[in-house]
């Protein structure tokens, strides 16, 4: 009866995470990045083919990032799905659900053990302690920087959780998870230089075209001309001082009262728990994510823009380390898994219900963009003056940030006229809409 129920209310829940991401991802429009995405850098068109695409990746490659992975998918998906946004919502759900359950393999080593208290407990530090929510599992640029790329590498790591795994897969995967996200490939290059010494005397082959599948895409996302491009446009340059400096300001997350430090604080209390009834095999698995989530934070002091949405890897990591530790005894009978079961849903609620909130709101405010668009084109005028918005959740796909720039040349700005057809979008200074967490 107990196998029953745990099997029922596991498969139960992927399914409404699905279900529920899908309704996110369908509120969620195309926007900011997105709109830049459809036009070629070179020639400053709309794009029209996959030729277009990878030619558009190789320009970006010397002059933007190296992430021509992710890119390479978003940009695609952009022409693909231009006109019909539906197709993407199923894929982007399907790849956070993927997501979710490769997390939970990797706590638990197979999925042939329904464990729904440990698959809840997963969905609320996902909810909960990811601080650029919006921006990472909604937004379509951060969907496939970070959720596809931390999705992708879990999925390389895993034969190396299990202990299985094929070469040439192992090699074509390593390429293309090295080229990810730039802390989550640095730490996952030193894990995996520590494992392969470690297990030196009785590696197989795959273990070793992986790594250096991995390397080898690794050497590409780092050495790629436009990172340091890009580096010297949106932040400060590169030097001992600043990545000293940017190492002390990531110390302070572990001390913060919120998200990835109250994450820690849950794991330091879990292992003086249950540190003197982990198995060997349990510590070496702690360890391992222990020092990757270390790792892909401290992998941050070497640029200077955008740490609160790459710290998203860390907390994955986080949550993996956490659930190793947690306690399986707690609900080993049927009346505790229903109660753990409805504590953790109870938990999780009000994180759902922002959500949707912030989603609505976000599709609401493009909805009355588009309507003012609509109004100026109907009086001739080839200029459309709106309200701002100003997010203020971390479910909000732009953050605590505007979308629309009071200056009306802004990129944001102009690559939103463009798609909607009309000269310029500007922003009225004096009225401004806020929406609260």
């Amino acid at each position: 009866m107990k196998i029953r129920l745990q099997t029922c209310l596991f498969y139960s829940a992927i399914i409404m995470t699905f279900i529920f991401m899908m309704i996110l991802n369908h509120l969620t429009p195309y926007a900011m990045d997105d709109l830049h995405m459809w036009i070629h850098p070179v020639t400053g068109k709309p794009l029209e083919s996959i030729g277009d695409v990878v030619e558009s990746q190789w320009f970006g490659y010397f002059d933007h990032t190296g992430r021509v992975v992710s890119h390479f998918l978003w940009q695609a998906a952009c022409l693909l799905f231009a006109e019909n946004k539906l197709p993407l919502d199923i894929f982007n759900s399907a790849v956070f659900t993927m997501m979710t359950v490769l997390i939970y393999m990797h706590i638990k080593g197979t999925i042939k053990e329904p464990d729904v208290v440990l698959l809840l407990f997963i969905l609320v530090c996902l909810f909960s302690f990811v601080e650029g929510f919006g921006q990472v599992f909604l937004w379509v640029p951060g969907v496939f920087t970070y959720t596809w790329m931390v999705a992708l590498v879990l999925l390389f790591l895993l034969p190396y959780r299990k202990g299985k795994g094929y070469a040439v897969v192992m090699f074509i995967l390593g390429l293309l998870a090295g080229c990810s996200v730039e802390n989550l490939s640095i730490g996952c290059s030193v894990v995996l230089y520590i494992y392969l010494y470690y297990r030196r005397k009785e590696l197989h082959s795959w273990e070793i075209t992986g790594a250096i599948g991995f390397w080898i895409g690794s050497v590409i996302l780092l050495a790629a001309p436009g990172n340091y491009v890009r580096m010297d446009q949106v932040g400060e340059g590169i030097s001992m001082l600043s990545i000293f400096k940017n190492g002390v300001a990531l110390t302070k997350i572990f001390l913060n009262k919120d998200c990835l430090g109250i994450l820690c604080l849950i794991g330091g209390l879990l292992y003086s728990l249950q540190r003197k009834n982990l198995k060997t095999e349990c510590n070496t698995n702690l360890y391992v994510y222990v020092i990757l989530t270390i790792l892909s934070v401290y992998s941050l002091a070497g640029v200077s823009f955008y740490p609160e949405r790459a710290r998203m890897v860390s907390v994955v990591f986080a949550i993996i380390s956490c659930g190793i530790l947690l306690p399986k005894n707690m609900y080993q009978s049927y009346r505790s898994i229903l109660v753990c079961t409805s504590l953790l849903s109870l938990i999780l609620i009000p994180s759902l219900r922002d959500a949707l909130r912030a989603c609505y709101e976000v599709k609401d405010y493009y909805e009355y963009v588009d309507g003012e668009i609509c109004k100026a084109k109907s009086k001739g005028s080839n200029v459309a003056v709106i309200r701002g918005y100003v997010g203020n959740s971390r479910f909000c796909i732009f953050g605590k940030s505007a979308i629309f720039s009071t200056d009306p040349e802004a990129w944001t700005n102009v690559d939103y006229a463009q798609y909607r057809g009309i000269g310029k979008v500007v922003v009225d200074k004096e009225e401004v809409i806020q929406y609260s967490e």
